[in-house]
């Protein structure tokens, strides 16, 4: 009885000391981190936090260029935000919590506040409108809810491959199977306790991918970050359904110059599984697939100055598959705020 007790004690102090090594392993890293990967931009102080922006270039109007929900931040734009500048000035940021911002304390208004802080820190940066807003993915309802409060702000829009006001709707009330909302459930519980003791970073750092044009020395960096960002992240994730709802309504940009571009997913080559991990079943695809078409286009009828154009070989990361389109809409954008201008 005595040796299977020494036994459990000897364990119990094994797992704490390999807890603690990997917290001190974890928080030696994340202060190297800071030291190999300096911010590029600016770490602007919006009030008792810093918010990072990099702006570069000059001209105007100014681009704005918001990531969507992932933790790349500024480095979501890195394949397209130099050649921007070369026309115009351009600023990519990072959300609180993300990559070199400070997390924000907490909040019952993450749309608001979001939008709130980005406004502050190119307010304090001098960084005068009008603005262009490009947003991929779910930073589009961030501009969305960005363009209503500041509005007179915010010349163009340009959104990239983002979700409809509407988007959930036709999936509410898909059943997802049991045992990918129990593995859902444990890694929502055991992944924060993952970044903290230093296991998302090591296998982070086993880890070789790499987007389509995106450099070595960045795709690095955003590991690197990823168990400060991770928590943030899935804060937002949390605030989807939520996001959505808050800009239902905000479907009139005026004449505003407008540009979509969106990804035609072709849900039938799926398996199974990976239509289950989109939250889809086989059976509702071909009705999906007809709701993404009409979402893009009806977010093309959200201005009377409106363009959109659909891509059918392409990943969600437009901006760094096809640089090149993103960039050509973008300066399409400038041009016709420029016209409107004159």
């Amino acid at each position: 009885m005595l040796s299977k007790s020494k036994t459990v004690l000897s364990f119990c102090l094994f797992v704490l000391l390999l807890l603690s090594f990997g917290i001190t392993y974890e928080q030696v890293s994340r202060n190297n981190t800071l030291l190999k990967y300096p911010a590029n931009g600016s770490l602007v102080d919006i009030g008792s936090r810093f918010l990072h922006i990099d702006c570069r270039g000059e001209g105007t109007p100014i681009v704005i260029l918001e990531s969507g929900l992932d933790t790349l931040g500024s480095l979501s734009w890195s394949a397209v935000h130099d050649q921007l500048a070369q026309t115009t000035r351009t600023c990519a940021y990072d959300r609180a919590g993300i990559m070199w911002s400070d997390p924000r304390p907490r909040t019952n208004n993450l749309m608001q506040d979001i939008a709130s802080d980005l406004n502050k820190a190119l307010v304090i940066s001098n960084e005068k409108p009008p603005y262009i807003m490009v947003g991929h993915s779910f930073g589009g309802v961030y501009i969305t809810k960005f363009t209503e409060l500041f509005e007179k702000k915010v010349a163009g829009i340009v959104l990239i491959d983002s979700p409809h006001p509407e988007q959930m709707d036709l999936v509410q009330d898909v059943e997802i199977p049991l045992i990918l909302s129990l593995k859902n459930s444990v890694f929502q519980i055991v992944k924060p306790i993952m970044d903290i003791i230093g296991l998302t970073r090591i296998i982070n750092n086993q880890a070789s991918f790499a987007f389509p044009n995106q450099s070595q020395y960045h795709s690095e960096a955003v590991k690197a970050f990823a168990p400060l960002s991770d928590h943030t992240l899935s804060q937002e994730i949390l605030n989807y359904s939520v996001g959505l709802k808050q800009i239902r309504s905000l479907r009139n940009f005026g004449d505003r110059p407008m540009f979509i571009l969106g990804n035609i997913v072709n849900y039938t080559k799926m398996s199974d599984l990976q239509l289950a991990n989109a939250g889809l079943s086989r059976d509702i695809v071909p009705a999906v697939m007809e709701q993404d078409r009409y979402m893009f286009n009806d977010q093309a009828s959200w201005s009377s100055n409106s363009h959109l154009k659909l891509f059918h070989n392409t990943s969600h990361y437009i901006q760094f598959e096809k640089p090149t389109e993103v960039i050509n809409t973008v300066l399409f954008v400038i041009s016709e705020v420029k016209r409107q201008a004159d």
